[in-house]
């Protein structure tokens, strides 16, 4: 059995180091078999959340120092990370509260732009994709405009029945825009952490249940009627919950 150690930290830079190795297996009852088609799991892959805060970090660095860094998380012969997370959105790595369309009861969504996204967030996507053009992005919501919501807000509060029809369009519209920008996602969840509404301290929303079932249903059918087969993945929460 070989037993090799990759150490992370700048000091080693992702060398590899031989913990042990010997002749001898493992017991059958430690050897852990992974199977190309599994029964009850399916595995996508690696990644980090992509954020607006890392985004930031990074559009700080020096070219020279930033394309090595990203030669060594996506790169083939660094880590080579394969999936991705965006936020729809502010998250709570976010320099502060915004959405893409702020503008009250806008319900054709004609204010809608993702400008602030062009800042840092939208260019250092591109950049990675050149190390990693086959990176799986999915993104999520921490919240729908605040003006959709109960409270008004972005921070904490529920989702409006009302509403949902028009957020689904908001969600679709932000689909387009990154891939109008060369920026496939492959997937989105409906929420972040849909069981909790972060007591008001950050962008949030409390979905129910049944209430995200029915959201889910009218984006997955305007998502069709456009020809989109962008994933749509439930429950993105802990999974303590």
């Amino acid at each position: 059995m070989k037993v090799n150690l990759y150490t992370t930290d700048e000091k080693n830079g992702f060398s590899q180091k031989r913990l042990f190795y010997n002749n001898a297996k493992m017991d059958a009852i430690r050897t852990a078999t992974i199977s190309d088609n599994p029964i009850n799991e399916s595995f996508s892959g690696f990644g980090v959340a992509i954020t607006g805060a890392s985004c930031y970090e990074l559009s700080t660095m020096s070219e020279e120092n930033r394309y090595k860094f990203l030669c060594d998380i996506y790169g083939a012969d660094g880590i080579n990370l394969s999936v991705g997370r965006l936020s729809i959105g502010s998250s709570d790595y976010s320099a502060d509260v915004y959405s893409y369309c702020d503008k009250k009861n806008d319900m054709k969504l004609e204010s809608f732009s993702i400008e602030r996204d062009m800042e840092y967030i939208v260019p250092m996507i591109k950049e990675i994709l050149k190390h990693n053009p086959n990176i799986k992005l999915f993104a999520s919501p921490w919240s729908p405009p605040g003006w959709m919501k109960t409270e008004g807000s972005m921070c904490g509060g529920y989702m409006k029945w009302d509403y949902i029809d028009c957020y689904a369009d908001y969600i679709i519209k932000y689909l387009q825009a990154y891939k109008n920008e060369g920026i496939e996602i492959s997937a989105i969840t409906p929420q972040n952490e849909p069981e909790t509404q972060q007591v008001g301290y950050m962008p949030a929303c409390v979905w129910h249940p049944d209430f995200e079932v029915k959201f889910v249903e009218v984006l997955r059918k305007k998502m069709t009627a456009l020809g989109m087969d962008t994933e749509i993945w439930l429950f993105d929460h802990n999974f303590s919950n």
